[in-house]
């Protein structure tokens, strides 16, 4: 597979930014700087928003704007907790947040809750925050964590160079497109392909990820509906980013024309994925 094109782990990126805005004046914003140097154009929405906020923490503007980057919102918010800075963010999030009524329900004491208590706010990431800013880790406690445990390491091991990681999910699906390789270990990120090429049920993903309905969009339903109708028309994405790309790898496997609403919001987690997919198919 040409990797020209292949996507940047969105997820280790955000995490080493976040540890160079926290801990990066000693280091020289190795991380940061690295950031810069690339172009916006390049990067996905999510690690631009990254940026954005590291920028601004470092500054001390603390006028951020996370965009529809959810992750990058529940580590700023747990990082600034307490402090009440201008906190901006899109439409698309803002939404998603209501819906789960997160903003409201936040415990006051949400960072000494120790992580067994994080862990079950509904999301993983207030707990990668508190590992983020140095709590006493706890391992297997989910993938998510365990990825900030690394992040730390590998970090502070190269005195806080970049060191660059890719989107394993996403190569997994694109190397079972192109090859026909199982995925192992499928996680959330895997369900919408794995739904268009019937490699899980619905009811399958009902019972294990429940918490796909509160994605950019939900997940589970949407992807039902795309099934029920076929693929061969102008499927309607609902802008979430990987419904796009679940879409546009069935469709090419099927010899079909694309034909998918929402071509941008592939820039949340793979800018370069319709350049990959003329490369590769």
């Amino acid at each position: 597979m040409k990797n020209e094109y292949l996507p940047l782990s969105k997820s280790w990126a955000i995490r080493m930014i976040f540890l160079d805005m926290i801990y990066g004046k000693s280091t020289g914003y190795k991380v940061i700087n690295h950031f810069r140097k690339q172009k916006k154009s390049d990067l996905s929405n999510d690690i631009n928003a990254a940026m954005r906020c590291a920028e601004n923490y470092i500054s001390g503007e603390h006028k951020y704007n996370v965009g529809n980057a959810g992750m990058v919102y529940r580590l700023l918010v747990y990082v600034m907790y307490g402090k009440k800075y201008k906190l901006r963010m899109g439409d698309q999030l803002r939404k998603r947040l209501i819906k789960r009524k997160e903003r409201e329900t936040l415990p006051k004491n949400l960072t000494a809750l120790p992580l067994e208590k994080l862990i079950k706010l509904g999301t993983s990431q207030y707990a990668s925050a508190s590992l983020l800013l140095g709590t006493e880790p706890v391992h297997d406690l989910h993938p998510k964590c365990d990825l900030i445990i690394e992040a730390r390491q590998v970090y502070f091991a190269n005195d806080g160079e970049w060191i660059s990681r890719h989107d394993e999910v996403i190569i997994g699906q694109l190397r079972h497109f192109l090859y026909g390789e199982k995925i192992e270990n499928p996680i959330g990120e895997d369900y919408c392909y794995l739904r268009a090429f019937n490699i899980m049920t619905h009811a399958e993903g009902k019972r294990r990820l429940p918490e796909l309905a509160d994605h950019e969009s939900d997940r589970l339903a949407v992807m039902e509906e795309i099934c029920e109708k076929g693929f061969d028309r102008l499927v309607n994405t609902e802008d979430d980013h990987r419904v796009f790309m679940a879409v546009v790898l069935k469709q090419i496997s099927l010899g079909l024309p694309i034909r998918i609403t929402h071509k941008w919001c592939v820039r949340k987690s793979y800018p370069a994925f319709l350049k990959w997919v003329k490369q590769n198919s």
